[in-house]
């Protein structure tokens, strides 16, 4: 039996130029970026896009009222160039459903935080074989972290951290593979109340360097970019990354969802003499991550120290679990609780507690819990959160589970600005 379609097609022309702007406002953080996109380039469907994008990092709202040191500006300019088609692969993928492309990407960005100076460049072959399901993949991916001035910055003090973290913070050269995949679950049309999206994302980087490294010299770990403007170089770093996430949503009818997400990742450095930078480690607490903590401020493990030193980890597990209702119309609320924590590979002596250890890490979740306001449009969603943490496992001295102690002897902790989040979107 054959069957016939009479279908009209109604096309409208893209325009090959364009100008466009973003705006993002966070509790912690806020930025503007301008975009410029030519979707021709070449007349082949070549796009050219540049980004320049400028931003403060304020940690709290009350930083912005305040002199305070806990704020820095951060700078970034990054120019990519995608072909609709899979570069030095011939004519791998013609088939027309399957939506392919090349992107090179160049990019430069700069952070207050310790005066980082950060370059980029890659290039990523994406396909998607089916309409839910996106890979991506970076043969090459290089990667420079200069931190001019780790002595002091605007926000931390170098010293303030032990000496065994001290060497996150060296200058680190970075020679990458990588590998994304995005997967949404299928579900059968009569259950379209679920939502169910996973992905992973892989990461091998200096492997090559070390290889070559042990080939040639084997007794002389390589620097690079020595010379007599600069002593100290350019340390090469070893490691493999892997990050998993899972979401999750119910819709039990058009005003009411339950909504879950898993997170977790570990970062192995593969020798003692590699570590991995401050700014590629694991964070927790921001407004989309451990709402009942400031930027970075939770753990790691249950290492206690000091308000003003935050920090990054290699592991980290974390879940979080959210109800979303309706007021009316477009105003909705939330009721969440989190929980979740970061640690360290290696076991340091001058960092008790850090490491993840597979005898205590359970013990190890820091917990918070919440309520939230939404103004949701669809397309564009305002939230606030305020969330309280319920416990916290580096503080050992006055206990771990909330009490009138945190409030006597760090009333600051649970202070109004630290508990409320504000933001552009959802959590996850």
């Amino acid at each position: 039996h054959v069957g016939y379609l009479d279908a009209i097609y109604r096309l409208t022309r893209s325009k090959v130029h364009s100008v466009g702007g973003q705006i993002d406002l966070r509790n912690d953080k806020s930025y503007i970026s301008l975009s410029y996109s030519n979707r021709n380039i070449f007349k082949g469907a070549e796009q050219l896009k540049i980004n320049l994008s400028g931003g403060y990092f304020y940690y709290s709202l009350s930083n912005l009222f305040h002199n305070h040191s806990f704020s820095y500006p951060e700078f970034g300019l990054n120019v990519s160039l995608t072909w609709p088609k899979l570069l030095f692969f011939g004519n791998y993928h013609k088939r027309s459903s399957v939506r392919r492309n090349t992107a090179i990407k160049f990019g430069v960005n700069y952070s207050g935080l310790y005066h980082r100076l950060l370059y980029n460049a890659a290039i990523t072959y994406n396909w998607s074989p089916i309409s839910y399901m996106n890979h991506s993949f970076s043969p090459i991916d290089i990667s420079t972290i200069n931190n001019n001035d780790r002595w002091y910055a605007n926000m931390l003090n170098y010293w303030d951290y032990p000496e065994s973290y001290q060497n996150r913070f060296n200058k680190f050269f970075m020679l990458s593979l990588k590998y994304n995949f995005d997967f949404l679950v299928p579900f059968a049309f009569e259950h379209r109340a679920h939502n169910l999206r996973m992905s992973v994302s892989m990461e091998s980087s200096g492997l090559f360097l070390k290889g070559i490294n042990s080939l040639f010299t084997p007794d002389h770990r390589w620097v690079l970019g020595v010379n007599s403007l600069d002593e100290d170089g350019y340390n090469y770093t070893s490691f493999e990354k892997m990050e998993f996430t899972w979401n999750y949503s119910y819709k039990f009818d058009s005003k009411n969802t339950m909504a879950l997400r898993m997170n977790a990742g570990a970062i192995i450095p593969l020798d003692k003499d590699s570590y991995v930078p401050y700014e590629r480690g694991f964070y927790m607490g921001t407004s989309n991550s451990m709402r009942g903590w400031p930027y970075r401020g939770v753990g790691p493990g249950s290492y206690e120290h000091g308000r003003d030193s935050l920090f990054t980890g290699d592991v980290k597990i974390e879940l979080n679990l959210e109800y979303r209702g309706t007021l009316y119309r477009s105003f909705k609320y939330g009721i969440f609780a989190d929980a979740g924590n970061i640690w360290l590979t290696r076991d340091y002596g001058d960092m008790e507690g850090a490491n993840f250890d597979i005898r205590r890490f359970y013990k190890e979740f820091a917990l918070d819990a919440g309520v939230g306001l939404r103004l949701d449009f669809g397309f564009f969603v305002i939230r606030v959160d305020y969330a309280v943490p319920l416990y916290d496992p580096t503080r050992t001295s006055i206990g771990r589970w909330i009490n009138k102690k945190w409030f006597i002897n760090d009333g600051r902790r649970l202070a109004l600005q630290n508990g409320l989040k504000f933001a552009i979107g959802y959590a996850f």
